[in-house]
Parts: structure tokens; sequence; C-alpha cells
């Protein structure tokens, strides 16, 4: 039985299968776990499956006839504060035994502030335990775990969250704006307001003709006026890996040059102007050959972006 409980493994069943092979040592436990209310059942499974040891014969007697908290007490090595209440609180499942193991760890090390906060949870198993370890402390509300698909969808919102400040948003911002969040198709527009004045990458190059755009911004305000998909590479351009300049015709923008550097050299993406039409035979000659004549060749493809986590969590195909 010990063997088996040690498995990392999510059968459904696990506690029938250790409970039938227990029941030939203490006859009558199985039927008992069977017909015992849904806190008794999630008490007896964490007892088990947070046991160290093959339960003693005072241990199986405990399981069939004490109480929640002396059951707990005898079988659950520093069981927590707040475990009887989170079991009563477990979503109405067989969970498997790193479940328990997982909510006893988690209650161990909380400060009563966390503490308190955890209670306001309810149908809990073990995806919501792993979203509430990855989520940051201050985000661990029942209301923003909500805005999470599953425990990979944290793990892509920290790191969406420390690139960003790491890029010059405010982490309480941040937080502060989450918590404010019902629903996760209001994402992007949160993502639009963290980053519109976040500068972009230094340019290159700079000349009367070709000006350099400067915050996410201004790109995605061009992206209108232009009509085109510019502002669906903000997250390159936050990453230092694209740079838009501007076409100028006197004071009006007529197109935009695209550059990327791969390999440590920057190079001509693009040259596009309204709705991604050409910008004219005489204009794109012109651009190209100034480029061109300071160095600038043509692109190639485009290897991944540290923002790419970003974009991901935030489930846009492009800024808009």
């Amino acid at each position: 039985m010990a063997d088996f409980k040690r498995k990392e493994v999510f059968i459904k069943h696990w506690i029938l299968d250790v409970l039938g092979e227990l029941d030939v040592r203490a006859p009558g436990l199985a039927g008992h776990f069977l017909r015992s209310s849904h806190e008794r059942r999630q008490v007896i499974s964490a007892c088990i499956a947070c046991s160290p040891h093959e339960p003693s014969k005072a241990d199986l007697d405990t399981l069939q006839h004490r109480s929640h908290d002396e059951m707990l007490s005898q079988c659950v090595p520093r069981a927590p504060e707040g475990f009887r209440p989170a079991l009563r609180r477990s979503a109405r499942a067989y969970h498997p035994p790193v479940y328990y193991r997982m909510l006893a760890h988690l209650l161990r090390r909380h400060s009563p502030s966390e503490r308190k906060r955890f209670t306001h949870l309810r149908d809990l198993n073990l995806d919501m335990l792993m979203r509430w370890r990855g989520a940051p402390t201050s985000l661990r509300t029942p209301t923003v775990l909500a805005l999470f698909h599953n425990r990979e969808d944290v793990r892509h919102f920290a790191e969406a969250r420390r690139i960003l400040i790491e890029n010059g948003v405010d982490a309480r911002r941040i937080d502060d704006d989450l918590r404010g969040l019902s629903k996760r198709r209001s994402l992007p527009k949160l993502i639009e307001k963290w980053t519109s004045g976040l500068q972009l990458a230094a340019s290159p190059y700079r000349s009367d003709v070709l000006v350099p755009v400067q915050t996410v911004g201004e790109l995605r305000e061009l992206g209108k006026y232009l009509r085109n998909c510019s502002a669906s590479f903000s997250f390159d351009s936050l990453a230092g890996r694209s740079v838009f300049l501007r076409i100028m015709d006197r004071d009006e923008t007529i197109g935009l040059v695209h550059l990327e550097l791969e390999g440590g050299e920057w190079l001509i993406c693009e040259i596009v102007g309204k709705a991604n039409r050409s910008p004219g035979r005489t204009v794109m000659e012109s651009v190209y050959n100034e480029l061109n004549g300071a160095g600038f060749s043509v692109c190639r493809e485009r290897g991944p972006s540290v923002w790419d986590k970003v974009q991901r969590f935030a489930g846009l195909p492009y800024m808009t």
C-alpha cells in the first residue's frame, strides 16, 4: 500500500484501491468511507496521503471512530491551521495524494493574511492549488485566479508581469488593475494601457526624412493612421529587435520603414505606405538607397522574442 501511495499518479479512485487493501486489516473501513460525508472522506484521504508511514492499527481505528480533528492530529504531522476547513472546501471529487500534501504544505507557509485570503477559495482542486502557488503573493485572490485558464496560464502571466515591470510598468499598477478585472476578454485593453507610454528601442538610424517612432502609443496610433499591422510589432520593438521609422514628406507621415535586428545586424524588413501598399516607386527607391547607403541590407527570417510570453498570456494576435 505504501508503495502505491507514493506514486505521483493521478488515478481517479486511488483512495478506494488503498482502502480496499487496508480493509483487510480493518474490516469495514472501506464501507465507512463510502457512507461518510464529503468532509470526512476528504479528511480520511488527507490522513492516508500525508502520513509518513503505513497506518498502524491505532491509526486505522482512528479513521473509523474518531473525530475529524483527532484524525488529523494523529495522522498528519504538523497539521497546519486551516487544514480541516480547506478539506471541507475541496471539490467533490477524488483528489490525487499530491493534492493533500500540497495543500498542507501551502497552509504551513502562509502568513495570516494569505491564510485569510485562502479561506475565500471554493471547490479546491490540484489545478487551483497550482494556480495559487504560481501567482504573485499580491494577486492570490479568487477573482484574479479565475482569470487564469490553468497552471500554465499562471506561469505565462508571471513571466509577462516580470517583463512588464522590468520595462518600467509599475508593479502596483499591474496588480491593482488585475484585481479590478472581472473578465479575461478585458485583458488586451489593460495591456494596451500598461504599455502605451513605454519607450521603444533606440533607433540605429535617423534623418530628416526617416524619423524614429519612440513609444508604443505612437506606434499604435501610426498603425491606425496608416491602416496597417505595425502595432503588432510593439512587443518586438520593446524587446529591442524591431525599430520603425516614419517616412516624412514635409510634415506628413506617408509610410513606415520596419528595421529588424538579426545576428547583431539591423536589416530592412519592410517599406510600406498606407494600407500596406507601396508608398510609390520614387519614395521606395529613395528610402532604400538612403538606407542601403548607410549600410543596411534586406531582412531574413526572424527568431523568437522574450515578449512573446506577454503576447501569449494576453491572447493578443497583435496590438491594436
